[in-house]
């Protein structure tokens, strides 16, 4: 038999279009499934591509200038342009206006850049809504979002705003009145910059004015708070160190911290976060797919095999019935699989997700080529692959005798030790090894497993996100509190805070610390914190090594030991307006945060010797824009925000631990994977269900038998729900563990790429919680087949 009864064709193609005739409701349900995979699969791996480069792009399209430079007036800050290594300066004041009837603390940095570089040539900002306001328009103002949700405005409102004048400008700091004009800024436009997205959500955005503002308004008028200008710089890497040094010998103020490189450490963490968990998704979504996707090939393959005795004794040959059998699941593949890409294209929109759709530049339809042609290739590959395996193995033409197998050892264990029948025979389904059934129970046992340990990992990496939260240690913060005032060493009437907290017994230890100390490290700027303990050990919290404790020895935060090439042991050069003196790294360290924000990674400590050996006087003033704090460590359950009330009165403010914006921006991925152990539920349920399914249609003789034997319906119904307990306690009892270690694994990836120590929890309640929810959630799930096999009529069998 070489031909088709028509004449056309091989013998292979003319069965196989007999069989795409009677199967086709079952190919284009296939297909669909196939399809949903490959869209799933295809939109998360890019996306998780997208969500990567998204902050990037976004500084691309922004065009931020690099360094701020900080004056006084009269400073030098025109002389910056003849600097080396600079391509545009942006002088600006800090305009002296405030937002009217906004509640107390308040503030929005309203800047005036008379160049207009910041709002048409650097610092572009994206438009959410509206429009940027064009040079001319002294009134108009362009909100970040952030701004403009915080002051409850949008586009075509009007911002009442009061203004200070330059003689009356302590006014703005002592409570007194504006002197200057009242006006409205029209709010046109509101958009998004880096700091928009990098910063936490309480962080200080600016706020460009017009260059038409200060032409409208003089400082006799309208006061200015600071003075400073942004710098851009040309593409060099010994740009930054170059430059800092030459505007410190014009007695400038070089501040790194705003500009793109501090901005891309405190953001990329959060969307390497989120390129993981999407990764994640589009993995075990394929897995899922290929495992289901191999039981319903098999099982066509296997009702379509019932025929090969009969073709193979009329001549047809294998390879021809290889053909009949794989062509309808081939057809599912291909068709699925364009369909798939297409559906990937047309979900493009909705990526990114979470933070990284708030810095993607570009929204929209997104085509990556890469991973659409990768992807669909890769898919299918696979899909033909096992088209063609369950095909092949299915039309073999070797015979297939029913073995009776012997129980296997837990069967045997479970009927020696006195187990009821239905029990016994529900264990002895649920592991058995045959054809019939065993690779509807194995997929079971395999969903329940993906189940659990998605489920699992969801928890640790949440719990692991929580002790992160709760663990001000795990962040910088080495000590309980820090007590801020203007002027720490007189407080009320003479009081300094050292004579408050020296002999208070509830105080254990406390320690002088001055922050944003301006230091240059091999040459590149930086901030240093210099502790100074007074009462006890004050220490920071160290990563590696140890913290510095003679004047040679400094520690860096892993964002300067990055920046500097060092590491422990190493040597650096320190400055802080003197020569540079040799420091030797004696360990990484992880700084805190104030709540004004920062990046716990940036920034050094040295010791008090060590800071005057660099040149650092010791205290803060207008000439060194640093500050005082006091740090704090208490016995348990001690009140010392009552003694700070009591003893200093509103001179000071207790100041508790405050989360980087690295932690915020972790706690807003943390729902990524409970979408994940929440589609991986969903996936095991519907696959225990099913092997119950496919378990009473197909073996409704030996559920029948049982029952010609004396077995109850009621039993018989006991025989299923053991098989499905079965199924999901040792599936989930191995997906509880796998979840553990792979919930492990992703926590430690995912803080490897932020600053911060590593520290998983495992909540083991919850642990041994799931496979038992797992376990009612797969029997109510399994309760439709388990009523239908006590209700099988032997007689009708």
């Amino acid at each position: 038999m070489t031909s088709g009864a028509d004449g056309g064709g091989s013998t292979g193609a003319y069965l196989a279009r007999i069989e795409l005739r009677r199967r086709w409701r079952g190919v284009v349900l296939t297909g669909a499934l196939v399809a949903l995979v490959v869209g799933v699969v295809l939109t998360a791996t890019a996306g998780a591509r997208r969500s990567s480069s998204a902050f990037d792009r976004l500084l691309q399209a922004n065009r931020p200038m690099d360094v701020f430079v900080g004056g006084q007036e009269g400073a030098p800050l025109p002389d910056l342009a003849d600097l080396p290594h600079v391509e545009a300066v942006a002088p600006f004041e800090l305009a002296a206006i405030s937002p009217v009837g906004q509640p107390s603390g308040t503030f929005v940095p309203m800047v005036v850049e008379p160049g207009g570089l910041l709002l048409y040539e650097y610092g572009r900002p994206r438009v959410l809504e509206g429009r940027v306001p064009d040079r001319d328009e002294a009134l108009a103002v362009a909100l970040g979002e952030r701004t403009a949700r915080r002051l409850g405005v949008g586009v075509g409102d009007l911002l009442p705003m009061e203004s200070y004048t330059s003689a009356g400008l302590e006014a703005l700091f002592d409570g007194g009145s504006p002197d200057g004009p009242a006006f409205d800024l029209d709010v046109v436009g509101v958009v998004r910059d880096p700091t928009d997205v990098a910063g936490r959500e309480d962080d200080l955005s600016f706020t460009v004015l017009t260059p038409a503002f200060r032409e409208r308004f003089g400082t006799d008028e309208v006061g200015e708070i600071a003075i400073g200008a942004l710098v851009a710089l040309e593409d060099d890497p010994g740009a930054i160190a170059a430059f800092t040094a030459a505007a410190d010998e014009l007695g400038l103020e070089v501040d790194p911290s705003i500009g793109p490189s501090t901005a891309r450490s405190q953001a990329n963490p959060t969307m390497s976060a989120i390129a993981l968990a999407l990764l994640a998704v589009a993995v075990v979504v394929a897995l899922t797919g290929a495992v289901v996707l191999t039981q319903i090939l098999g099982r066509g393959a296997q009702q379509v095999a019932l025929d090969d005795p009969t073709l193979a004794a009329i001549g047809c040959r294998r390879r021809d019935r290889v053909v009949r059998s794989a062509v309808p699941g081939a057809g599912a593949v291909v068709g699925g699989t364009i369909v798939g890409a297409l559906l990937s294209i047309g979900a493009s929109p909705f990526m990114p997700i979470g933070l990284a759709r708030r810095a993607e530049p570009a929204p929209g339809v997104w085509l990556d080529g890469l991973v659409l042609g990768l992807g669909s290739a890769l898919a299918l590959t696979i899909g033909l692959v096992i088209v063609a395996a369950t095909s092949a193995w299915w039309t073999t033409d070797r015979r297939r005798v029913r073995r009776v197998r012997r129980p296997g050892r837990l069967v045997t264990a479970v009927a020696e030790a006195g187990a009821p029948p239905p029990l016994v025979t529900g264990v002895a389904m649920a592991l058995g090894r045959g054809s019939t059934t065993g690779s509807a129970t194995r997929a079971g046992a395999a969903g329940v497993g993906f189940g659990v340990l998605g489920v699992v990992a969801a928890l640790v990496f949440a719990a692991s996100t929580d002790r992160l939260v709760g663990t001000p240690d795990l962040y910088g913060w080495g000590w309980d509190a820090t007590i801020s005032g203007d002027d720490l060493s007189n407080l009320g009437d003479g009081v300094s805070v050292g004579e408050a907290l020296a002999d208070e017994p509830g105080v254990t230890a406390f320690a002088d610390v001055a922050f944003q100390v301006s230091v240059t490290v091999d040459g590149a700027p930086d901030f240093a914190m210099v502790i100074d303990s007074r009462k006890g050990s004050i220490e920071p919290v160290m990563l590696e090594g140890r913290p510095p404790s003679a004047p040679g020895e400094i520690a860096l935060g892993p964002n300067s030991a990055a920046s500097a090439g060092a590491g422990v042991g190493d040597t650096v050069a320190v400055a802080s307006g003197a020569s540079a003196t040799a420091h030797l790294v004696t360990g990484i360290v992880i700084l805190p945060v104030s709540p004004d924000g920062g990046s716990s990674g940036s920034g050094v400590v040295l010791t008090p010797d060590g800071a005057e050996a660099a040149g650092f006087s010791g205290s803060c003033d207008e000439e060194v824009s640093c500050y005082v704090n006091v740090a704090v460590d208490v016995a348990p359950g001690f009140d010392l925000v009552s003694l700070v009330d009591a003893q200093l009165g509103g001179d000071a403010t207790v100041l508790l631990p405050t989360p980087p914006g690295e932690v915020e921006r972790l706690i807003a991925v943390e729902t990524l994977p409970v979408v994940l152990a929440g589609l991986l539920g969903l996936i095991a349920t519907v696959t225990v269900a099913h092997a119950a399914i496919v378990t009473v249609r197909r073996r409704r003789r030996d559920l029948a038998t049982l029952r010609v034997l004396g077995m109850t319906g009621s039993q018989v119904r006991w025989v299923v729900m053991s098989q499905v307990a079965v199924l999901s306690l040792l599936g989930g009892a191995l997906g509880a563990l796998l979840g553990v270690v792979v919930g492990r694994q992703v926590w430690q990836l995912v803080t490897g790429s932020i600053p911060l120590p590593s520290s998983p929890a495992v909540p083991v309640l919850a642990v041994v919680a799931v496979p038992l929810a797992m376990l009612a959630i797969s029997e109510l799930a399994a309760s439709g087949p388990r009523q239908a096999a006590g209700r099988l009529s032997p007689a009708e069998i």
